[in-house]
């Protein structure tokens, strides 16, 4: 599976596993994604859950998962995690 933003590949996905509407793995990242680690690590710092968010609201729409078939499906944000876990729902 492959991670985007728009259309940025952020990362490919491997060891996917599903618990009811969660789905998590790990992620590979590609050159891109470094534009993307400061959301991620605000995202998931639980210290900032009422904080307002210091990005642009675009941050928040279309983020998509290809899967091996080539189909994209939209996802929430997903929770990427420094240790390059990340969940996700549809």
């Amino acid at each position: 599976m492959k991670l985007y933003h728009n259309n940025v590949l952020i990362g490919e996905i491997t060891a996917v596993e599903t618990d009811m509407f969660w789905l998590s793995g790990i992620i590979h990242f590609t050159p891109e994604a470094a534009t993307y680690e400061d959301f991620f690590a605000f995202i998931t710092d639980e210290d900032n859950a009422l904080e307002e968010l210091p990005f642009a609201s675009e941050m928040l729409e279309n983020w998509f998962v290809e899967d091996e078939n080539g189909k994209m499906r939209a996802i929430e944000i997903p929770a990427v995690h420094d240790d390059n876990t990340i969940d996700w729902r549809w």
